[in-house]
């Protein structure tokens, strides 16, 4: 069946009010279930419901898991009103769009957030259920306890700012020198404080995902970077390739220190 065109009407401005309650909304789901699958006012009206405020997801989640509703997932996904149980149940299809928009749902449980923490972090990193601890992670006066606690932190991102914090005591740098996201490691190459026994084991990085060099390049350009760190930055290769750009920021270093 399809819908007559003024149950259309009808239907889609009770969805589009926010006000509409969640027992007018499953009159209207229980209704779609007839509708045929080509109509395309079906998926529409489904994703309007999807995204309501008071969405009856009990009744959607009849047919959340169905493949021909991928895209009702990944709306449901961004809902902050979508209960735990569900978010979690659709982390588990693995689907980038639907992961994507768990990762930026503020209601999603912690669990399922640090679960999507290696692939999806510059999505976490626009959560404001992060926005304490990333808050946290850019203090200057933070006690050693809650140093220690921030640069175990399963984020990366929020590990990302640690390793830029000015005030950020050596022993920290040292163990993020280590971190196992680059872009961590990135950071502490950067940082003027990081010492230059950890300068020279960065000067040996070569993570596949930093395809630019930006690690040994930020190490070449570190004033802390000892002479024989940047000596060995002149014979740099990517894959056997020679990095000029690496080589030419080395060799900058090293006519600045001679003429010191």
């Amino acid at each position: 069946m399809s819908i007559p065109s003024e149950t259309a009407t009808a239907w889609i401005r009770a969805v589009e009010d926010p006000l509409t309650p969640i027992a007018e909304l499953e009159t209207i789901l229980t209704a779609l279930a007839d509708v045929t699958i080509d109509d395309p006012l079906k998926l529409e009206l489904y994703s309007l419901i999807a995204a309501h405020p008071h969405a009856p997801f009990g009744a959607l989640e009849v047919v959340l898991y169905d493949e021909s509703f991928r895209n009702l997932a990944a709306i449901v996904a961004r809902n902050p009103k979508t209960p735990a149980r569900i978010l979690e149940n659709l982390m588990r299809s693995e689907d980038w769009h639907i992961c994507r928009g768990i990762a930026l749902n503020p209601a999603t449980p912690r669990s399922v957030l640090e679960a999507l923490a290696d692939s999806y972090n510059a999505e976490l990193m626009e959560n404001p259920a992060l926005a304490e601890d990333m808050e946290s992670a850019r203090r200057e006066d933070l006690a050693p306890e809650q140093l220690a606690v921030l640069a175990q932190s399963p984020f990366s991102g929020i590990r990302k700012i640690m390793a830029e914090n000015s005030k950020i005591p050596i022993r920290v740098l040292e163990q993020l020198a280590q971190d196992q996201d680059w872009q961590v490691r990135l950071a502490v190459a950067n940082h003027p404080k990081t010492p230059a026994p950890v300068l020279a084991m960065l000067a040996d990085d070569q993570d596949p995902a930093d395809e630019d060099c930006l690690i040994p390049l930020a190490v070449a350009r570190n004033p802390t970077t000892p002479r024989a760190a940047l000596e060995k930055l002149l014979q740099y290769e990517w894959e056997g390739v020679p990095v000029n750009e690496v080589r030419i920021a080395a060799t900058h270093h090293l006519e600045s220190i001679a003429k010191r």
